[in-house]
């Protein structure tokens, strides 16, 4: 599943919002809010089970990651297709609309594997010099990093390999 594009919203009179039909229509079981960095990131529940998933190979974790696990997980509020109308609004908890400076108008971005939602003011602050070039640059080198690990294992596994091929 991966988010993208970019959507303008805004908070109906009690505080209800509703996700673009595009990004609801990959999350049928429902999603999770999360703190961000100046926005309210939404993860699909299957991503919030990745994560934890990912974060179970950490047996005993030290007391910074314990807090980092307990910030992130204890901030997650669920909203399951029953906490929904018939038009897919729910209301905006009040925490994170203070938190996310959020009023009125909202703007909701796909970033691959979640999306962030930014009061408009926020988003337009942030966006403000767009560079695209810089951004196909970091993307670029991301992919990069990403195949350089992928080559990394897989050179890890041949030399742990006894040899025997399927």
């Amino acid at each position: 599943m991966a988010f993208s594009g970019t959507h303008h919203f805004k908070l109906d009179s009690k505080n209800r919002m509703r996700l673009p039909a595009k990004f609801r229509a990959q999350m049928p079981n429902g999603f999770f809010l999360s703190y961000g960095t100046n926005c309210i990131t939404i993860y699909s529940m299957e991503m919030r089970d990745a994560l934890a998933e990912k974060l179970q190979e950490v047996l005993l974790p030290d007391e910074e990651e314990e807090e980092a696990m307990e910030e992130f997980f204890g901030g997650l509020y669920e909203v399951e297709p029953n906490d929904q109308d018939d038009q897919g609004r729910f209301v905006l908890p009040a925490e994170y609309r203070e938190f996310a400076s959020i009023e009125k108008e909202i703007v909701f971005v796909g970033v691959n594997n979640h999306i962030n939602l930014y009061s408009k003011e926020a988003y337009e602050a942030k966006h403000k010099s767009k560079n695209s070039a810089a951004a196909r640059l970091k993307i670029r080198s991301m992919l990069q990093e990403v195949e350089k690990r992928k080559s990394i294992e897989l050179e890890k596994s041949s030399k742990n390999d006894d040899g025997i091929r399927p």
